[in-house]
């Protein structure tokens, strides 16, 4: 169609001139919008949710159109009071770029937003249509970990507050699961798996022929995620191999490490398990060019997210062992590009044994796999829905 004006108001993704930077979901979709003809308007806060770190407010032009920096307050923590206050300028800051140009705005996409922000924009933009993008429901996003307890009083001021989705003109959520926290608004909802962008492998990154499984967990955060049944299938899965075949085993954590004494405790010194700390996105491809499989042990209060680095894994290949909630992780494991596990030991010790003993298959399915995660998850299966759906409510 083309011709249109668009807006795209997110906080957690980087810029293109972020280093190292890769486009994520909002990030693809701009570019759809772009080489359609589209203008689009990205607002986008000055604070990296991403890096920790600022940057300079301002306007920054790229193939994803022009991105609007709003200054906003920094935070160290997700649970920061500072991360209000941080949500309340990016909305002023957003209503403040928008306002003046409504009546030539053709759409608004809300993406992940937070309460009373689709209200807000509502209010300020009058009839310009709008589709909120949802993946957690707040406050239930914040009731995790150590503050698994608040989830009764989480959910009820979740459903209170998802009310402020009725003033959408469309509902979208990256999963059934996720989209049964909205109201029932019927014909104005749909799901839209968060998707993917497929990178080529480079052949001389892939695990030799020769090596043992090797297994890999991505993340920029440890809450939300269970390692103890992981690391006890792991030692246990060593303890079967030859010597030759342990020495070369690798269990990788990219990112974050594991916080807690229990899980320290169950690694102890053991040497097949790294920490490769953080990676840049651009590099991301050819370090997970070396493993075979990707993890992730999500933990009750967090079965129903599935993050980016699920899509990742899914990217480069990689088959998912994971305990997420049965429908959300539907199309990944109906797809037999993952599988999910119970919480136990004795099912981790079995997969990675199972695993381990086809490997050879499991290497020789990788092309296969990447290109069907393209097919489900890509761009034009992802980011085109999101332009479908802009086109039909705008």
């Amino acid at each position: 169609m083309g011709g249109r004006t668009i807006a795209i108001v997110h906080a957690g993704e980087d810029i293109p001139t972020d280093p190292g930077y890769v486009p994520l979901r909002y990030g693809r979709l701009a570019q759809l919008l772009t080489r359609r003809g589209d203008d689009v308007i990205r607002i986008t806060p000055t604070f990296s949710h991403f890096r920790r770190a600022q940057r300079p407010a301002g306007i920054v032009e790229s193939d994803e159109g022009s991105h609007v920096l709003v200054p906003t307050v920094g935070y160290d923590s997700n649970y920061a009071p500072q991360r209000a206050r941080y949500f309340v300028q990016l909305a002023a800051g957003s209503i403040r770029t928008l306002r003046p140009r409504r009546r030539s705005l053709d759409a608004v996409v809300l993406g992940v937003p937070p309460p009373g922000i689709v209200t807000a924009h509502r209010l300020a933009l009058g009839s310009t249509p709008l589709l909120a993008d949802v993946r957690d429901l707040w406050p239930e996003a914040f009731a995790v970990g150590r503050r698994a307890g608040l989830m009764p009083l989480a959910k009820l001021g979740g459903r209170i507050l998802s009310q402020d989705l009725r003033s959408a003109d469309g509902i979208t959520a990256v999963s059934e699961p996720m989209l049964a926290w909205a109201p029932d608004i019927p014909k104005r909802w749909h799901v839209v798996p968060i998707g993917l962008l497929p990178r080529p492998l480079d052949p001389a990154t892939l695990p030799d022929p020769s090596l043992p499984l090797q297994v890999c967990f991505l993340s920029n955060h440890s809450h939300g995620f269970d390692f103890r049944p992981v690391f006890t299938a792991w030692n246990r899965h060593l303890s079967q191999m030859t010597d030759a075949d342990r020495a070369r085993a690798r269990l990788a954590f990219i990112g974050c490490e594991p916080s807690t004494t229990a899980e320290r405790e169950l690694i102890g010194d053991e040497p097949t398990v790294e920490f490769l700390g953080r990676v840049a996105p651009d590099e991301l491809t050819a370090m997970l060019g070396g493993f075979d499989v990707g993890v992730a042990p999500s933990s009750p209060e967090w079965e129903h997210s599935v993050g980016n680095k699920i899509f990742d894994y899914l990217a480069a290949g990689l088959f998912v062992l994971h305990s997420i909630d049965p429908a959300t992780a539907a199309p990944i494991d109906q797809a037999l590009l993952g599988r999910r596990l119970h919480r136990t030991a004795d099912d981790w010790e079995r997969a990675l044994r199972e695993l381990d003993d086809r490997r050879v298959e499991l290497r020789a399915g990788r092309p296969d796999r990447i290109g069907l995660a393209d097919r489900l998850f890509g761009p034009d299966a992802t980011a085109g829905a999101l332009v479908a759906l802009i086109d039909e409510i705008a």
